[in-house]
């Protein structure tokens, strides 16, 4: 405990703009402990880790695009799909937390095309769908639905929708609001989504196909925020 107090006391001292991970602690790693919470800042879950559920404090997922955050020159070394590498990231932002995306270089120090391609494939549905990432905050609602993910706006007047799976049924169902939804729109091509609510339960009706293979995000705008009771 006293080692951690005086490290973390120093660069509160020297670079006090500078963010502390709580792996400044040998039993940091995505382990909470009440007694070290004012040494650190954020909390950096375990590797390769993505958030199953809501999590308590703002965390740090560190991902990498392969199984292996390092060149590595014998034993498997797999990368992911364009549809994991794509869920795992959008599954850790809308857990709460940051995703820290790595790769390992080629023998020759060079990055891998095939990680610079993967990275491409995220860069390019953020150049569409960056709304409902950046700025934005934890799923608000209680569970995790079966069909995807949820992420919200600050002010909680706006939810997005992450449809990962796209049902047979042809509809989503979001529940437990509190609020009345007043529009819902594809952010992939600004078409308005079909929808009705009842209660606390909202039903879209969603087109034919989904406009993205891995993840077809639709924003839902509420009268107030989903939040207040």
């Amino acid at each position: 405990m006293e080692r951690v107090k005086r490290f973390s006391d120093m660069v509160r001292k020297y670079r006090p703009n500078c963010l502390i991970n709580s792996r400044i602690i040998h039993s940091g790693k995505g382990k909470i402990e009440a007694q070290y919470l004012p040494y650190y800042d954020y909390v950096s879950i375990g590797d390769k880790e993505v958030p199953t559920k809501k999590l308590p404090l703002y965390v740090e997922s560190p991902d990498s695009v392969s199984s292996s955050f390092g060149y590595k020159t014998k034993g498997d070394c797999y990368y992911h799909s364009e549809k994991e590498m794509l869920h795992r990231f959008v599954h850790t932002v809308c857990a709460g937390g940051n995703a820290l995306i790595n790769n390992g270089p080629m023998g020759n120090g060079r990055l891998d095309p095939e990680a610079v391609r993967l990275y491409g494939v995220i860069g390019d549905w953020l150049k569409v769908n960056g709304e409902s990432i950046y700025a934005c905050v934890r799923n608000p609602l209680d569970e995790r639905p079966e069909w995807g993910d949820v992420s919200a706006s600050k002010d909680g007047t706006k939810l997005y929708l992450h449809i990962l799976q796209w049902p047979k049924s042809g509809t989503v169902t979001v529940n437990g609001l509190s609020s009345t939804a007043t529009s819902a729109v594809y952010l992939a091509s600004g078409e308005q989504a079909d929808f009705v609510q009842e209660g606390a339960a909202l039903k879209i009706t969603l087109l034919t196909r989904p406009l993205n293979e891995y993840n077809t995000v639709v924003k839902v705008g509420f009268t107030k925020s989903i939040e207040e009771q």
